[in-house]
């Protein structure tokens, strides 16, 4: 465990493990000059893999999600500095698939946004539509079928699903 203090010499700053003395391996945490968490990230061998979440200033979350391989994979959620959730995506190897929500004052949607990607599609989205809060399309763009089953095959043992589809 290596740790790095603010200039008081007192308050953590930083606390990190690393494998083989050089490479970051478990955990990183970066704290405020108040001491509290400001953010929390797992990594195996270099590279972000597992829980990685940020605060506010009171400890409040503002975001989090999970990374696979250094890349999102997961729902991500952010949040406003009360703990409501403002905004949620969902992620699959660090390509936004899905729905991602956008919510006004954490109750009700105002933006809601799908994303439909293939897996030969190198990233580029195949289908992208926006909606209102109640539930009119206001923006569409792209190709592809309203009902789009997306087949998920790169590291099956870390997918809870083989495939999910988007309803749009």
């Amino acid at each position: 465990v290596k740790r790095q203090f603010y200039s008081d010499s007192i308050t953590l700053m930083k606390e990190r493990t690393y494998l083989n003395d050089t490479l970051l391996h478990g955990y990183a945490k970066a704290f405020f000059e108040n001491g509290q968490l400001s953010a929390y990230t797992e990594f195996d061998r270099g590279k972000k893999n597992g829980r990685e979440t940020y605060y506010y200033r009171d400890g409040v979350i503002r975001s989090e999600g999970w990374n696979i391989h250094g890349s999102r994979d997961s729902v991500w959620s952010w949040y406003d500095s009360v703990g409501r959730v403002v905004e949620e995506g969902r992620y699959d190897l660090g390509v936004h698939c899905g729905e991602r929500r956008k919510y006004h004052r954490g109750a009700r949607v105002y933006l809601n946004e799908c994303y439909c990607f293939l897996p030969t599609s190198d990233g580029l989205y195949e289908y992208h539509s926006k909606f209102d809060s109640l539930g009119n399309r206001v923006f569409e763009d792209g190709h592809g079928d309203p009902v789009i089953i997306i087949k998920s095959t790169t590291f099956p043992k870390y997918r809870a699903h083989e495939s999910f589809v988007v309803r749009i």
